[in-house]
């Protein structure tokens, strides 16, 4: 079981993080975000209330957890929680 990223937390992660752009020509990038790989669900809900910027392809947006290279385009999430 992996746990969630944010330094000091000890819940279960719920999410991988996804580092998401899409290029002119239409290239999709989605690679796990080495600066945050994993998410509980309040962290989760933190991160994406806590975001500042465009969130749209070739956008920049700043996250308090995630994205700390400050790559171009946005995080997107994948659930570890299966029902």
């Amino acid at each position: 079981m992996e746990r969630c990223s944010v330094g000091g937390c000890n819940e279960a992660a719920a999410f991988e993080v996804l580092l998401y752009d899409r290029y002119s020509d239409g290239v999709v990038f989605s690679e796990p975000d080495f600066t945050c790989p994993y998410l509980c669900e309040g962290h989760q809900i933190e991160n994406e209330a806590n975001a500042h910027g465009e969130r749209k392809p070739r956008g920049l947006v700043s996250y308090p957890f995630t994205n700390q290279e400050g790559a171009q385009g946005f995080t997107k999430y994948r659930s570890l929680v299966h029902a």
